[in-house]
């Protein structure tokens, strides 16, 4: 079975979320999805279940294909493109004048496109006018 590859919004400190691993100073603090797709975290000295920190992660699995720069495509991602077909859950922007939230579910071919940002750092790309 293989691994989802996915980024995790970080909503208490308003960053995308980095491991710490810094045991030699007594600071581990590593996110991981458990086989029933559970939010866990590991410290150094135990592992705590997400119950225990409700609503404080957002978790963005990669969407299988990659912009034209080569950058992994992920859920919550803003996407300029000239024609789009679909690409899951990533907003795209449609010559800069309006944008379409899509699903997973739609998720089927797209040709060129480009990340321009996510729904968490440049929601002003979601403002139209």
């Amino acid at each position: 079975m293989s691994r989802m590859k996915c980024r995790i919004w970080d909503k208490q400190n308003n960053r995308y979320w980095e491991d710490v691993n810094e045991g030699y100073l007594g600071r581990i603090e590593q996110l991981s999805i458990g086989p029933s797709g559970d939010l866990r975290m590991r410290t150094i000295d135990k592992m705590i279940h997400e119950s225990m920190f409700p609503d404080r992660f957002i978790v963005e699995y990669h969407v299988g294909l990659c912009d034209c720069k080569g950058i992994d495509a992920y859920e919550g991602d803003i996407i300029k493109s000239e024609i789009y077909t679909t690409i899951g859950d990533c907003y795209v922007i449609d010559d800069m004048t309006e944008f379409h939230y899509l699903t997973r579910d739609l998720c089927l071919h797209m040709d060129d496109f480009e990340i321009i940002g996510n729904i968490h750092t440049t929601t002003e790309l979601l403002e139209v006018e």
